[in-house]
């Protein structure tokens, strides 16, 4: 994700965009790469990134976070899936940290969007986006009740997933007009 950006920022001419209207999203561990790239890049460069939008993100995947919450919120769905994303990683040395308890450089303005019962991160969302209002930002954050983790990927067979993507994406790009206004 960080060499993606770093290379879209440097051709920004060559792909017609805007370079002072770059935004970053992913959704689930995506979001968790698109939270460390802007981190980085607006290290790098300040103001590289002047939004990010975080679609149910993966925030951490310790295993020890999610077996105390196991029966909440869908938690054991999660577990199941992060213990999968732990295996390919390799190394059990091998970590990513959580970055709800990372200290990361101030973040550009933040859409984030999230399910409700069967978004076994939405906790984790929603904690991102206090952490975000502690250091002074206004997250705008979008709960779609009806929803599970992954509806992005239901579009097609999901008219209220439709819509739920349909929303974030105006949403989202007014998110960067605004920001880059």
């Amino acid at each position: 994700t960080l060499a993606a950006m770093r290379w879209a920022a440097a051709h920004t001419a060559e792909l017609s965009v805007d370079a002072d209207a770059i935004a970053i999203s992913g959704d689930s561990a995506g979001a968790y790469l698109a939270i460390a790239a802007t981190a980085r890049l607006n290290v790098e460069t300040p103001g590289a990134v002047k939004a990010q939008v975080l679609i149910y993100p993966l925030l951490h995947i310790d295993d020890s976070v999610w077996r105390d919450s196991l029966f909440a919120d869908s938690r054991i769905i999660g577990r199941a899936a992060v213990a999968y994303i732990r295996s390919q990683l390799g190394p059990a040395d091998v970590a990513a940290p959580s970055l709800l308890d990372q200290d990361l450089p101030p973040a550009p303005p933040t859409l984030i969007a999230v399910g409700r019962v069967l978004d076994p991160v939405r906790p984790d969302a929603l904690a991102y986006a206090r952490k975000l209002e502690a250091a002074g930002l206004r997250p705008q954050v979008m709960e779609f009740t009806p929803l599970p983790h992954g509806f992005a990927n239901m579009t097609h067979m999901s008219a209220t997933a439709r819509r739920a993507v349909a929303e974030i994406g105006l949403a989202a790009g007014k998110l960067v007009r605004d920001a880059c206004a």
